[in-house]
């Protein structure tokens, strides 16, 4: 702000008194513009970095610190690798979850879907919107389909990381709709490449010979 544009017309035309005006106002104007800056930072999902995106996790309501389950550890029957001798045998008193912290450019997204989530109609047409939002950094494609039976099928177009994947699953990246239910998750088998499909235009999630991918649920 430019304190000498607040002076009265009494005093405007005199130079000596602008400028004292300025030279005693400007350490003050400074400070402001770095405040206002750093504040912009801070609340910025895309330039947040650590505690700073914690911050922002407690106002839109979303912990990078996510309770999820311990997979390929404990003894199952009909499981490769978890067998007799195998697998390690559940105590009384032991947990199948644990605490993981989720890295700054996942929890980066998964705040950028819960931001779009709290502000979301609840139609379908902008769910995909929001899901895309937040895996752009991410290099990720996830759309979901509506199968018109009030389930849905997600597919995944890229490489996500295990807690990204598990934040799909979750039903966080991108929203799910209340009372609808999940038929399954679907991973394109080459990374990057959209999912294989016959008599439709090449686009970035179908395509057809030599250029589509199968998928495999997850």
């Amino acid at each position: 702000m430019d304190y000498t544009t607040l002076i009265t017309s009494e005093h405007a035309q005199q130079p000596k008194f602008k400028a004292a005006v300025a030279a005693l106002t400007q350490g003050c104007n400074d400070n402001i513009t770095l405040l206002q800056s750093m504040a912009t930072v801070v609340t910025d999902v895309d330039t947040a970095v650590g505690v700073q995106l914690d911050t922002i996790g407690i106002w839109v309501g979303i912990s990078r610190r996510l309770t999820v389950p311990i997979a390929g550890v404990f003894f199952s029957f009909d499981t490769a690798d978890l067998g007799f001798d195998q697998g390690a045998w559940l105590g009384p008193y032991e947990s199948t979850s644990g605490l993981t912290i989720l890295d700054d450019e996942t929890y980066r997204a998964v705040l950028k879907a819960r931001i779009g989530a709290n502000y979301w109609n609840g139609a379908m047409d902008s769910v995909n919107v929001i899901g895309q939002t937040a895996l752009a950094q991410q290099d990720i494609l996830c759309f979901v389909l509506d199968n018109m039976d009030m389930t849905i099928t997600i597919y995944i177009i890229g490489a996500p990381s295990a807690a990204l994947l598990e934040m799909i699953k979750r039903g966080v990246i991108p929203p799910k709709p209340a009372g609808v239910r999940v038929d399954g998750y679907i991973l394109a088998s080459m990374a990057g490449a959209p999912f294989f499909a016959l008599n439709v235009y090449t686009t970035t999630e179908v395509a057809g010979l030599d250029f589509g991918s199968f998928g495999a649920p997850v």
